[in-house]
């Protein structure tokens, strides 16, 4: 195996071979998301219909987001379907759920982002749904990842093709307009922040937490993302978010960072299963751990 050690950081080129340090069955298999394909299905926004409906019930609740929303669906498909809430969902991946904005992407053509927002909130009103739920990996569109790469930059207009800056600009932007666009509806609105981003994919954390042929629980609290590194992160856009949320009754912001974080680490997993399907999108079985956090308000 090639390491390359840098004072206490190291990097890893190829992982351990995996006959020779085998992973349980269960932490393999768990490495999934839910199958829902209306998900970032193409041309979506141009449909009558954009909506999944996932639950039938009483109480209507729309959930709209990107992947990370995506990638819960799980769990408030369990939460619907145990309190007869009626769920209905739409989203694209790179599509944060605010109003007044547009990805500077190419596939805005065949998956228009501002588009499908505008059509979500024709639904919601049309349909008189009092509840919405929104989730997203936010810092995808502020800040990128841990290295400042990988980001999605917004703009408030379709031509705009601006930087960072006022990529960050257009954020706070859409929070503000979308926040108070559902308090000026009477729409209740569940705002999740996001999941911590851990530094590898689960697979790569797994195999490289194993101690003389056994996953060492240790091991993957140690090479599992630091509460300190995610918080110091994720601070800026979390405070865009609840900093606006105070000036309204009507918005509950949920942190998954209570569930998934101790004072110290956020675990990519446990010696049984994996919570992420990559490095930053939870896989079923972490989707389900966000249950106690969210049943409760529902």
């Amino acid at each position: 195996m090639a390491i390359i050690g840098v004072g206490a950081c190291f990097v890893y080129f190829t992982k351990p071979n995996s006959y020779l340090y085998p992973l349980p069955n269960s932490i393999i298999e768990s490495m999934v998301r839910g199958n829902y394909p209306s998900f970032d299905k193409e041309g979506l926004d141009k449909q009558k219909n954009i909506m999944t409906e996932l639950s039938k019930g009483r109480e209507k609740l729309v959930l709209l987001g990107d992947s990370h929303m995506y990638s819960i669906l799980p769990v408030l498909d369990k939460i619907a379907h145990s309190k007869n809430i009626n769920l209905n969902y739409a989203g694209y991946s790179g599509c944060p759920p605010l109003f007044e904005v547009y990805p500077i992407r190419n596939d805005q053509n065949i998956k228009n982002c501002n588009e499908l927002n505008k059509k979500a909130f024709d639904f919601i009103l049309s349909n008189e749904v009092r509840s919405v739920f929104l989730a997203a990996r936010w810092t995808y569109y502020t800040e990128g990842d841990y290295s400042g790469k990988d980001m999605q930059l917004l703009a408030l207009s379709s031509k705009d093709k601006s930087g960072n800056l006022n990529s960050i600009l257009s954020f706070e932007k859409g929070v503000s307009e979308t926040f108070k666009k559902y308090h000026d509806n009477n729409i209740k609105l569940y705002v999740m922040l996001q999941v911590p981003l851990q530094e590898y994919n689960p697979d790569y954390i797994m195999y490289h937490s194993i101690s003389n042929g056994k996953l060492s629980l240790d091991k993957l609290l140690n090479n599992s993302i630091s509460n300190e590194k995610n918080r110091i992160f994720q601070y800026k856009t979390n405070e865009i978010i609840k900093s606006e949320a105070l000036k309204y009754k009507n918005i509950t912001v949920i942190d998954p960072n209570e569930i998934l974080c101790d004072n110290k680490r956020c675990a990519v997993g446990n010696d049984k299963y994996s919570y992420y399907f990559d490095d930053d999108h939870l896989s079923i079985k972490g989707a389900y751990l966000l249950e106690p956090l969210i049943s409760p308000i529902l």
